[in-house]
């Protein structure tokens, strides 16, 4: 089945809210467009034995056309209890054979609202740590708005350090990375305490 949704992360989360606790495999192209080799990673994977029902999820802003060709048979007839999904952010991408063939469905990547966890007006390292006791579980798409939420108050902040002004930042890209590869609490975490030093450079000063 092809899925078309605006942000990929929140059609990734879609979908694996979807199939739940079933067994699955993600496969991101490692560059902007899924590749021929990738396309026979999936392949593979989906002649390796399985006894119960099992996903392959396939992840990429574009894919290549020769990628979508080799991939055309196997979702024409997959194996026994395999699922294949395909995540792109455009239908367009997928060629003519590949969209008469699968049945497409749009994923409406409206942001959830995320609860004032953090109130800035009373940030310290109680607030920090009331929010990891509450929030060790937190999903990736609201980690993510909380990080564009840290950015934005950091902007508004005055007198911040030189040093800690590229801590912070520094701190917001290997957030983010990490969002792909680890918790989010520890992406959010470093972020936060970094945060709170750069509140007390501008209250300290001003």
């Amino acid at each position: 089945m092809i899925f078309i949704c605006s942000d990929i992360e929140f059609g990734l989360n879609f979908l694996l809210t979807k199939i739940g606790k079933a067994e699955h495999q993600i496969f991101h192209a490692e560059k902007d467009g899924f590749s021929i080799d990738e396309a026979h990673q999936i392949i593979d994977a989906a002649y390796l034995a399985s006894e119960g029902e099992k996903f392959l999820i396939a992840v990429a802003n574009n894919f290549n056309e020769q990628a979508q060709n080799a991939l055309l048979k196997l979702l024409e007839e997959p194996p026994k209890n395999i699922t294949i999904h395909l995540l792109a952010p455009r239908k367009h991408i997928f060629l003519p054979t590949i969209r008469s063939r699968l049945p497409i469905e749009y994923i409406n990547a409206k942001k959830p609202p995320v609860e004032q966890i953090i109130d800035f007006s009373k940030f310290d390292l109680k607030s920090i740590y009331n929010f990891v006791k509450i929030n060790s579980y937190i999903d990736r798409l609201k980690a993510k708005i909380l990080i564009e939420e840290m950015f934005n108050h950091y902007l508004i902040l005055e007198n911040v350090s030189v040093n800690n002004r590229q801590r912070f930042l520094n701190a917001i890209g290997r957030g983010t990375a990490l969002l792909t590869t680890s918790t989010a609490i520890n992406a959010l975490l470093p972020i936060m305490l970094i945060l709170l030093e750069c509140e007390y450079d501008s209250k300290v000063k001003q």
